[in-house]
């Protein structure tokens, strides 16, 4: 019996004759910070935790290092070409550095408050940088252009559109919707750690977050105004 001959035109055909194989810098680059990420972040709880006895400034510069590690991994990630995608311009890769470092930053010093390493106000300035990261990461978002390479956009013209591609002013009510979410999650977030404690912060979190999947639930699937 003849098997069928893979098909020459197909996605997994075409992808693998136009792979692009990373570049060995890139890949040195990425484990390094990689692992700078990881130190940076154990030590840095482990020292607000109080199993390391660091001062105060080292807990903070263990968590800049995990920032800045993370920041340079995504940026240097997205200006690599790769098989699907053309190479971020440097500026663009950039900013979603800085808006990275924004938002892990923000969380470091969440850490540190939630350990008690610093007093309980320093939390608004770990709000500041994780509502500037959502801020930049919306920004970037909805004034990025198609990256994908010639090949991969015809190798998907077969595949139906979601409702963001059909309906652009959806996506950019949900773009809306989510910077609002967040904004109250974490100003909830600021007045539950200073009238009923830290540990209530988390609940306020994860009720932002489901929050947002509901809306891009409602969003993606609800039914379509034009049918």
């Amino acid at each position: 019996m003849l098997r069928p001959r893979p098909n020459a035109n197909g996605y997994a055909a075409l992808q693998q004759r136009h792979r692009v194989r990373p570049k060995p810098g890139f890949v040195v680059r990425a484990v390094v910070w990689s692992i700078a990420a990881v130190v940076g972040i154990t030590l840095g709880i482990l020292s607000a935790a109080g199993v390391v006895p660091i001062a105060l400034g080292g807990q903070i510069a263990f968590f800049s290092l995990a920032s800045t590690a993370l920041g340079l991994l995504v940026g240097d990630s997205l200006s690599q070409e790769t098989t699907t995608n053309h190479p971020m311009p440097q500026s663009r890769a950039a900013g979603f550095a800085l808006a990275t470092f924004l938002g892990a930053f923000g969380l470091g010093f969440a850490a540190l408050v939630a350990f008690g390493s610093l007093p309980v106000w320093a939390v608004v300035f770990a709000a500041l940088g994780i509502i500037a990261s959502i801020i930049l990461f919306a920004f970037l978002g909805a004034s990025q252009t198609n990256r994908h390479k010639a090949w991969t956009r015809q190798a998907r013209t077969s595949e139906p559109p979601n409702r963001f591609e059909r309906e652009p002013e959806v996506a950019a009510r949900f773009g809306i919707y989510t910077a609002v979410i967040w904004l109250v999650t974490f100003a909830v977030i600021a007045v539950l750690v200073f009238t009923v404690g830290w540990w209530w912060a988390p609940l306020a979190f994860v009720g932002g977050f489901a929050v947002m999947m509901l809306v891009l639930a409602r969003m993606l699937f609800s039914p379509d105004k034009k049918s």
